[in-house]
C-alpha cells in the first residue's frame, strides 16, 4: 500500500515480522481524507505509536488501495471529494477480504443520525472535528490491540486444527497399518491351510506310485508326467545284436 501524500512513498508491511523494527510495530493504518494539513496531523501521531501509515485523498483510491494491500485499521472521513465515507465504508464491507478491517470514521457532523448511519454502513467507530488526538490515540491504540487479539485467537485456532488433523490422519494410517498386517497374516494363514492337505495328497498319490517322496513336494505333476516322462518305455529299447544272439555265433 503506498502513501500518496505529496513527496511520500511508504509501503506498508504486510505483517509484524516485515516491519523496520517488530517489538514496536503497532499495525498498518490508512488514512483516507483530502485535507493534506490533517493527514499529515494523524500520520504523525500513528508514526509515533508504531504504525505504517499510508494515505489516499479521495474514496477510489482509498479503495483501490485498501483491495491491493489490505490494512489493520482504516482511518476514513465521512467528507470526500469524490463519493462520501458512509459509500466507500460500504463498498469496504462488501469485499470480503476487507470484511474485518476495522474503520474508524471521522466526521465534522455531530447529527446523531449521521452516527447512526455511519454504524450502519459498516464503521466500528467514529471521532467527531475537530479532533481531539488524545482522544484518537486511545481510540486507534484499542481497536489495534483488539485487533491483534482477534488475529492471534484466530491463528491459534488455526493451528490447533491443523494438529487436530495431523492426529486424526495420523490414527488413520495406524488403522490402514493395522489392517494390513492383519490382512498379511490372515492370508499367510490360508495359504498354510491350502498347501498342508494338497501336500499330503501329493505324497498318498507318490506312495501309492511307489515314486519317490520328493514328488510329494511337486503338486501339479499329472500321473503321466510323473511314471512316463521320468523314464522311457523299455519295449521301444532294442537289445544288442550280440544279446539277441544268445552268443551262439561266436561258438559256431
Amino acid at each position: 500500500m503506498t502513501d500518496q501524500s505529496p513527496g511520500v512513498q511508504t509501503q506498508l508491511p504486510l505483517s509484524r515480522d516485515e516491519a523496520p523494527d517488530p517489538e514496536a510495530y503497532a499495525g498498518a493504518v490508512l488514512i483516507v481524507d483530502d485535507d493534506p494539513v490533517m493527514r499529515q496531523l494523524i500520520r504523525s501521531l500513528l508514526q509515533s505509536m508504531g504504525c505504517a501509515v499510508a494515505c489516499a485523498m479521495n474514496g477510489a483510491d482509498a479503495f483501490r488501495q485498501a483491495i491491493a494491500q489490505p490494512p489493520d485499521l482504516i482511518l476514513l472521513d465521512m467528507m470526500l471529494p469524490d463519493i462520501d465515507g458512509l459509500d466507500v465504508c460500504r463498498q469496504i464491507r462488501s469485499q470480503p477480504a476487507l470484511a474485518e478491517v476495522p474503520v474508524i470514521m471521522i466526521t465534522s457532523l455531530s447529527d446523531t443520525d449521521v452516527r447512526w448511519h455511519s454504524l450502519e454502513a459498516g464503521a466500528d467507530d467514529f471521532i467527531a472535528k475537530p479532533i481531539d488526538f488524545l482522544e484518537l490515540r486511545a481510540r486507534v491504540g484499542s481497536i489495534l490491540r483488539l485487533n491483534r487479539y482477534r488475529r492471534l485467537v484466530q491463528e491459534r485456532a488455526n493451528r490447533q486444527r491443523a494438529e487436530e488433523e495431523i492426529v486424526c490422519r495420523n490414527r488413520e494410517l495406524s488403522l490402514l497399518n493395522e489392517f494390513i498386517a492383519s490382512t498379511a497374516t490372515r492370508l499367510h494363514s490360508l495359504d498354510w491351510c491350502i498347501e498342508t492337505p494338497l501336500h499330503d495328497a501329493c505324497r498318498v498319490l507318490t506312495e501309492a506310485l511307489g515314486l519317490s517322496p520328493v514328488f510329494a513336494w511337486m503338486p501339479g505333476y499329472g500321473r503321466a508326467a510323473l511314471t512316463g516322462a521320468s523314464y522311457p518305455d523299455s519295449s521301444a529299447i532294442a537289445p544288442p545284436d550280440d544279446v539277441v544272439g544268445g552268443g551262439g555265433g561266436g561258438g559256431g
